[in-house]
């Protein structure tokens, strides 16, 4: 059936050309299926099976949105498919924390259920690096390639993971087994026995536990700790590890994670009164691990960069005021003469260096026209990973800024020329951004936030305090741009 439609599908698409053939390409060196699904939409697969698939979809901006998908069907596999879905999908993102690389993942909303904890399948998106949007270009191509890889290597042990599961296929849910393992889990999480779902499976060969109300899964499975345990004790060696008073935070390469204690304290006593044995913490963007022999504890939460980050800004302040006070650290200065080109091309900069921007482009050359426009910012919309996502949707979605870049020596007011409201009006934008190096009026404020009401828009901006944060955590963008922005000398 999936031949048949192979070969008699229609070809034709949007993607560039050297885009498509160089999916295609890799594709078949690793003996995939490409399938055409739409003129914007390439899916990637094994001929082998369909529990899980590569997607290349084509955004309005031409970048290119990149996700796996988890999906089964009732004809491959009996009983209720939550566990099939929430095992590969956790599983998978062990895979992929062994070899430095964090996930995110979303539940896919069944639409004609309404059983809380049904899970109806499950998107993936690689979030650290960030291959999640991909450009058309040579930069792109390495991007492709890093995805496949991350393919072969989850097929590389799911595969055998299938193989040498049972001969048989079933599946088993009103077990004393499921029974006595659901009330101490009851028992651990103080919660109804009812609360806690569970069931049995063979080919693949797992014990399944869901606490929906706790976002809590756990697998067990002899077989993955078999063909995952040492990948998982040699990561863990490798990570850097801080401990702050409320939170914990973790460094693999480039990887950049954090954590409650509190939350990193219940999974570990979970584990304990479970395995009876401690067990070794990972993280993805979206889920915390705990991980004791044969057993798998996961939580669904924020755990990613962008949670490092906010933990880190919060630290970052409280030391700054601390210096600032005790050592009356140096304040920047700004050149009042200095090039608004040269200005554009910081902000350019610092945009480029924030991890949710996919692309920065300049509209034109410094005080050429360029109705309002210094720069276009594409930035990653991200649907929050704890909400529901239809089935037909995406993941996530690329935002399109026009970028306002005002260096001023004195408080910026409202613009007198084209305003945001008419620069927006005249694109094919979602928001607008402002960046200055100046405090901003309450006029002007007052302006943005109207945007910010608008259902049709988003504003966001820096001002002097937002820059001047950013380029302490840049040092070389203040040398780089010193006839711009440097340290005041100090007299005393």
């Amino acid at each position: 059936m999936l031949q048949e439609h192979l070969d008699s599908q229609d070809k034709t698409n949007n993607f560039d050309d050297s885009t498509y053939s160089f999916i295609v390409q890799l594709a078949n060196e690793l003996d995939l299926y490409t399938s055409v699904r739409t003129p914007n939409r390439i899916d990637v697969g094994d001929h082998t099976q369909r529990d899980f698939y590569l997607v290349f979809e084509l955004d309005s901006s031409e970048l290119v949105m990149v996700y796996f998908v988890f999906k089964t069907d009732s004809l491959t596999y009996d009983g209720e498919r939550t566990d099939l879905h929430d095992c590969q999908s956790i599983l998978f993102s062990i895979c992929c924390s062994t070899n430095a690389v964090s996930v995110s993942l979303w539940d896919i909303d069944n639409g004609f259920s309404d059983i809380e904890g049904e899970l109806y399948g499950r998107f993936a998106m690689v979030s650290q690096p960030n291959l999640s949007v991909i450009t058309q270009d040579k930069v792109g191509q390495k991007n492709i390639e890093s995805i496949f890889a991350i393919y072969k290597d989850y097929q590389s042990f799911v595969l055998p993971y299938k193989c040498q599961s049972s001969n048989n296929k079933g599946y088993e849910w009103d077990t004393e087994y499921i029974y006595l393992n659901r009330q101490s889990i009851a028992s651990v999480l103080n919660v109804d026995i009812q609360e806690v779902v569970g069931n049995k499976r063979t080919q693949p060969d797992w014990d399944y536990f869901q606490v929906y109300s706790k976002r809590i899964s756990i697998i067990r499975s002899s077989l993955a700790e078999t063909m995952l345990g040492p990948h998982i004790e040699n990561t863990y060696k490798e990570i850097s590890q801080l401990d702050d008073d409320n939170c914990k935070y973790y460094k693999l390469g480039i990887l950049k994670n954090s954590f409650s204690n509190s939350d990193v304290k219940n999974l570990t006593k979970l584990a304990l009164k479970i395995t009876g044995s401690s067990p070794t913490i990972l993280a993805s963007e979206s889920h915390l691990f705990a991980i004791s022999n044969d057993w798998i504890f996961s939580k669904q939460g924020e755990y990613g960069f962008e949670r490092f980050k906010s933990e880190r800004e919060k630290f970052s302040k409280l030391i700054s005021e601390k210096v600032d006070f005790l050592y009356e650290r140096p304040s920047l200065v700004w050149n009042e003469s200095g090039s608004p080109s040269r200005f554009e091309d910081l902000c350019r900069e610092l945009l480029s260096r924030e991890p949710l921007v996919s692309r920065v482009r300049k509209v034109a050359p410094t005080n050429q026209p360029d109705r309002s426009r210094d720069l276009i910012a594409e930035i990653i919309d991200y649907k929050p990973t704890d909400e529901l996502v239809n089935e037909l949707d995406q993941p996530a979605k690329i935002d399109k800024f026009l970028v306002q870049c005002k260096m001023s020596k004195k408080t910026l007011g409202i613009p007198k020329s084209m305003g945001p409201f008419e620069a927006l009006y005249l694109g094919d934008y979602d928001g607008y951004f402002l960046i200055t190096n100046t405090a901003l009026s309450s006029d002007h404020t007052g302006l943005l936030e109207k945007i910010r009401s608008d259902k049709r828009y988003t504003a966001d901006w820096w001002t002097r305090d937002e820059v001047e944060l950013r380029l302490q955590s840049n040092f070389d963008l203040i040398h780089e741009y010193s006839d711009l922005v440097g340290y005041q000398n100090l007299t005393s």
